[in-house]
């Protein structure tokens, strides 16, 4: 927490109470009220999700979201597809920006695009190996 305040050129403690302001929190999650007073929740519990639909235009939970919600949820999948999401408000609306591609494919986050030319292939394709032949490496390499 102490970077991204640093980051955004704040000079409070991640301990100074001024940042609580306008945030909410009970045992089911926390909610807060944007400069154009629509709400964002942060859902711990499945109890509070269908309030939080109802009431935020935004909802991020570390739960898997079944059923209808009229809030932009951002989810456990979220997360697990496009690693960490900037947010930001443009418009009344939210723009996302993952920091990982969809193609992003290591051994432990595996890609989730589908390769281009084939609907046969697997999602999670590795990459063709790129190393040199033996026998096209010289000295020095």
């Amino acid at each position: 927490f102490r970077e991204w305040l640093a980051a955004d050129g704040d000079p409070r403690s991640p301990r100074d109470i001024t940042l609580r302001d306008g945030i909410n929190c009970d045992d089911a999650g926390c909610i807060g009220k944007l400069h154009d007073g629509s709400l964002v929740a942060i859902t711990k519990r499945a109890e509070a999700l269908e309030e939080d639909c109802r009431r935020a235009s935004l909802v991020i939970t570390p739960r898997v979201v079944t059923g209808d919600c009229a809030a932009l949820i951002i989810g456990r999948r979220d997360w697990r597809v496009s690693g960490a999401i900037a947010l930001r408000r443009v418009d009344g609306r939210f723009e996302i920006v993952p920091t990982r591609s969809t193609a992003y494919d290591r051994p432990w986050v595996r890609s989730v695009v589908q390769v281009a030319n084939s609907s046969d292939e697997p999602a999670n394709r590795l990459p063709p190996e790129a190393s040199p032949k033996r026998d096209d490496l010289e000295a020095g390499d």
